[in-house]
């Protein structure tokens, strides 16, 4: 995305423990959501696509181990 959008939802998404992920810059072709998302703290992370795809994968087992 190029702006702003979901980056309020975000942010409430992360104040009730949700885990969120915005895309670096550097893999970006447009910096835009991501960086809004950054920018008002809603993100618990900032990584490549594959670096967040490692991410959810190990919170998944780490779930899965726990119950």
């Amino acid at each position: 995305g190029m702006g702003s959008d979901g980056s309020r939802e975000m942010l409430e998404l992360k104040n009730q423990g949700s885990l969120t992920l915005a895309q670096s810059e550097e893999t970006c072709a447009v910096y835009g959501m991501p960086r809004a998302a950054v920018e008002i703290g809603a993100a618990c992370g900032v990584d490549s696509p594959e670096g967040m795809a490692a991410t959810i994968n190990e919170c998944l087992v780490h779930r899965r181990a726990a119950s």
